[in-house]
């Protein structure tokens, strides 16, 4: 489920989900905001599968693991690295 393949489309995998969160992340959010802005996204029809906040959370711990995003350890905002 993390990388796509011959049985997984992009948009289910984690690395799909984490350019979606990229994407997201055009100004500072908490995770809190950044569900919320999935979530409704997703409903409006902007991503084609519905996540778990789960996977969310990998795909935040991807982004952080490559340093694409970092977090505001005082008051837990992320953002992307340019």
């Amino acid at each position: 489920m993390l990388m796509p393949d011959k049985h997984i489309k992009l948009g289910e995998s984690i690395l799909g989900l984490s350019a979606y969160v990229v994407e997201l992340l055009e100004r500072p959010q908490v995770i809190d905001q950044l569900w919320s802005s999935f979530r409704q996204n997703y409903k409006k029809g902007g991503y084609p599968v519905d996540h778990t906040f789960e996977h969310l959370v990998f795909a935040i711990d991807v982004l952080y693991a490559i340093n694409a995003v970092e977090v505001d350890s005082k008051s837990g905002v992320l953002k992307k690295c340019v």
